[in-house]
């Protein structure tokens, strides 16, 4: 404590603890850290950790006293200091247990099982469950996983998945030894860590040591796990006589050894937190009330209102029923158009408002406002009709850490006083989340052909197969033309249903989200008859826009915008086709195939248009345009500029709203797939300033969505096929910019923040004296690389409207 302490009566936090309530009054103190409770000791290795009593007081035999705690006075208490006291206790004549493991922090799981000398956590759950459950009103424990934050703070990867799966033990031990008729579990993180998951790994590769196939420029095998800044840096790089940075090989490194260094993109003296957000998991009474985006406060809430303690109390009659859904049809119906106008005013910008006193009614008021809104989801009855409209948003590369900093980003964009950190982008409000497992079937980190053929078929493939099942070979001419492994989708199933279908998206429509829709593919670069392989004619196999074109489904969608205009017809002169070296030597039109719908039934009469222009698209004549082709560039589509309404192209929001138009034609419905594709590009490029512009930019396109459609008919759903390996954190204040604390595990960028000085010493470049507000800046990374590379880590589904339950 500081000087002064004293004399104003300032208490340190074990003496709280120990002597005060809520402290007090606990029956299970489970951990490590004997050495603030109790006067220095003689022959104790505090280990750096030099903080112990001065006030002569032992709060261990302070705690041990319950003679002056209320309702407690006749219990019976254990001290305990080992493993074998802990397991070995009398729970039937112990009403309350301290447990101080340790002077400081406890120790590290051990690799070898069983040969830890203090209790696992599991263990400690046990024992405090078997403490806690002698209560028949009830109880509330506390179980944290603490050493996984320890483990990455060291850079120390293989700790915190060590210290992550013994936790995970924990939760199973709570699961085995409680109901979910009357025990609520909630499962969650205070924050992440700046690391990242993921090298285009086949199944099955050990995820703590480098890639067995994937090596980076330097032809060395890339890390898996990158930590953005951590001690481990200065382990992976050495300088030769050149004065070149040289990265050394990780297969020559003890990356096993749970002390291992895992690779940074910054040396540190330790990896900072994450700013992304972190998952909830909850089982048990009044678990749905996590259903959206929420503060963390919230769950301080729901916890209080599931038990009818606290603040929320009252929601209990006296008998323990609930008093909330005593209220009319009228102040019900009342109440849902309340959340209406809610959720509207948090989808607009100008609902930031100048900066607020956070205070403690601030946050109390913001949770009574959240339970609300999930009193109001509840009250309504689950959506069972059968959905009429289904769209389907693909944020391509948008995983946890891009959707955070892009809701700062765009906020501070729009001008906002508060930080931004406080905003919403238009789906965090969505009632339910999912978290989706994105692992193709022979891929550890997945591919965007194999992410999107999963999604919209529900059979998982492998790595670059479009449109196939398990069976497919990458590059297999035989596979490709194997009509028993085509799989039918979405697209199919709604046409088949004499509904209207199309996708927008903002990548060429060939490319490997867009092709899994309309096409059958064991290899997604075959985007055109050009890059197909020698005796593909000879044995009828067709390209992806050949099928796109002329064959069902593509052929009968009514919708298709984007880029990509280069697959669809014979090279052309003076056409720029900046790299992208793929056109058509079969002499067709595809173009004018696909817009003849003369030989589709039910189409035949139709009235199409192909625009390739943003104003052709706008002034579309829509009462009398009934299907419409838009390919507005040669390749992918442009980036969205920083200036608005500078883009010569349509944004994604724009290609939304024409789709939308076309096909609410329909009164049987409709299928729409949007994807935000250059997210993923920007990503790839290691330009993160790129990913977050095109991430706002699709959050928009969602908004148009919702603001065309109604939720009683619609199912919207916002997704990622895949994240990337980037991070974002680096212990910052509110409102400061995301831009300049997002890293990369591999990217084109880590040149671009070295040098070597005259001492052969790597130096890294200052970032403030960077453009780092350049849409083009390339942020650091840990490994330098073509490209950045995908993520293994699972992503977020946001889901609005019909059916909303599953």
């Amino acid at each position: 404590m500081p000087d002064g302490a004293s004399e104003i009566g300032a208490k340190d936090i074990t003496f709280q603890m120990a002597k005060r309530s809520p402290g007090k009054k606990a029956r299970v103190i489970l951990g490590g850290g004997r050495t603030t409770w109790r006067p220095k000791q003689k022959d104790v290795n505090y280990d750096g950790f030099n903080c112990w009593r001065t006030d002569g007081l032992n709060l261990i035999e302070s705690w041990m006293n319950k003679s002056n705690v209320l309702g407690m006075e006749n219990m019976k208490g254990r001290y305990v200091t080992t493993k074998d006291e802990l397991l070995e206790l009398d729970y039937e004549n112990t009403d309350y247990v301290l447990g101080l493991f340790s002077e400081s922090h406890m120790e590290y799981v051990s690799a070898e099982k069983d040969s830890n000398s203090q209790p696992s956590i599991s263990e400690m759950t046990e024992s405090a469950l078997k403490i806690l459950q002698k209560n028949p009103k009830g109880f509330f424990l506390m179980v944290e996983g603490a050493k996984i934050d320890k483990g990455h703070h060291e850079g120390k990867a293989n700790r915190a998945l060590m210290e992550t799966s013994a936790f995970d033990d924990a939760v199973l031990t709570a699961l085995n030894m409680t109901s979910e008729e009357d025990t609520l579990i909630i499962v969650t993180a205070d924050h992440g860590h700046s690391i990242s998951f993921g090298a285009y790994e086949q199944r099955g590769v050990d995820v703590r040591g480098p890639s067995d196939t994937m090596k980076g420029v330097d032809k060395k095998s890339l890390p898996i796990l990158v930590y953005a800044n951590s001690p481990g840096f200065n382990k992976h790089y050495d300088v030769d006589e050149e004065k070149q940075i040289i990265r050394k090989e990780m297969k020559d490194l003890k990356y096993t050894d749970p002390d291992f260094l895992n690779p940074a993109a910054v040396q540190s003296w330790e990896s900072t937190h994450s700013a992304a957000d972190v998952p909830i998991y909850a089982r048990g009474p009044w678990a749905h009330f996590f259903h959206s985006v929420h503060e963390q406060s919230y769950v301080a809430h729901v916890m209080s209102y599931g038990a009818c303690i606290g603040p929320h109390a009252d929601r209990c009659d006296d008998n323990g029923g609930s008093n909330v859904f005593k209220g009319s049809l009228f102040i019900t119906l009342c109440s849902i158009f309340l959340i209406l106008d809610v959720q509207s005013a948090v989808f607009s910008p100008s609902s930031r408002g100048k900066p607020k006193n956070e205070d403690q009614k601030y946050w109390m008021d913001f949770g009574k406002e959240e339970l609300r809104v999930a009193e109001e989801l509840y009250r309504k009855r689950i959506n069972t009709e059968k959905a009429r409209n289904i769209i389907l948003f693909i944020g391509d590369g948008m995983g946890l850490p891009t959707i955070s900093a892009t809701r700062i980003f765009k906020a501070q964009s729009q001008g906002s006083t508060r930080g931004g950190e406080e905003s919403y982008l238009s789906f965090d409000k969505f009632p339910h989340i999912g978290l989706s497992k994105v692992y193709n079937v022979d891929a550890q980190s997945p591919d965007s052909a194999a992410t999107a053929s999963a999604l919209y078929s529900g059979i998982k493939t492998n790595y670059y197969c479009v449109g196939l099942d398990n069976s497919c070979k990458k590059g297999s001419l035989e596979s490709h033309v194997n009509e028993s492994a085509w799989v039918t989708n979405i697209m199919t199933w709604s046409q088949l249903a004499n509904k209207s279908t199309g996708f927008v998206t903002t990548s060429r429509v060939s490319h490997a989200t867009p092709s899994s829709l309309v096409a059958h593919s064991a290899l997604r670069k075959w985007e055109c008859d050009k890059a197909m392989p020698d005796g593909a004619s000879e044995i009828g196999a067709k390209d992806i826009t050949f099928q796109m074109a002329k064959r069902s489904p593509g052929k009968k969608a009514r919708v298709i915008l984007g880029g990509g205009r280069t697959t669809w017809r014979p090279k052309q002169k003076d056409v720029n086709y900046d790299g992208f070296n793929c056109w058509r030597t079969d002499g067709l039109n595809l173009i004018e195939s696909w817009m003849n719908k003369s030989n589709v039934l039910g189409m035949e009469n139709m009235k199409g248009r192909y625009v390739t222009t943003k104003d052709e698209l706008l002034e579309l004549d829509y009462e009398n345009t009934d299907y419409v082709l838009g390919l507005f560039s040669e390749s992918h589509m442009e980036y969205v500029s920083a200036e608005k309404d500078s883009n010569s192209q349509p944004s994604i929001s724009e290609m939304t709203e024409s789709a939308l138009k076309i096909l609410q034609k329909n009164p049987k419905g409709f299928f729409l797939m949007v994807e935000g594709a250059k997210i993923d590009k920007g990503h790839h490029e290691g330009k993160a300033n790129r990913a977050l512009m095109e991430t706002s930019a699709f959050d928009d396109a969602v908004l148009t969505a919702l603001n065309m459609t109604s939720e009683e008919d619609t199912l919207i759903i916002v997704t990622a096929d895949h994240g990337h390996s980037i991070s974002f954190g680096a212990y910052e204040q509110r409102g400061v910019d995301s831009l300049p604390i997002l890293a990369y595990a591999n990217s084109p960028g880590f040149n671009k923040h070295y040098d070597v000085d005259e001492e052969k010493t790597i130096i890294r470049k200052e970032m403030k004296d960077l453009k780092y507000t350049d849409p083009d800046f390339l942020n650091p990374a840990g490994v330098q690389n073509w490209e950045s590379m995908h993520a293994a880590h699972g992503h977020t589904s946001y889901i609005q409207s019909m059916n909303k339950a599953m």
